[in-house]
């Protein structure tokens, strides 16, 4: 039995995969605009606009994107309950 050395997240079907990188990009977009709220310079609202906003819309996007575009299974008929 061979054992793969590749990160769980790289083993994992697709979907999880993009809804793990959505997860990402929200949470270092959130990050990003928490260390803004902090910082208290008017570069601050530069960063949160440029930077912080993006990524969050970003993580977003791939989020919708990726459980829109997942086949939906269907089950063969005569298989649902009564």
């Amino acid at each position: 039995m061979e054992v793969s050395r590749l990160p769980a997240v790289a083993q994992s079907p697709l979907i999880e995969r993009h809804l793990f990188r959505a997860g990402m990009l929200i949470a270092l977009g959130l990050l990003v605009q928490l260390v803004t709220f902090v910082w208290v310079h008017p570069v601050a609202f530069i960063v949160f606009l440029i930077i912080g906003c993006p990524l969050v819309v970003l993580g977003v996007v791939l989020y919708l994107y990726s459980v829109a575009s997942h086949p939906h299974e269907v089950p063969p008929a005569g298989t649902q309950g009564a």
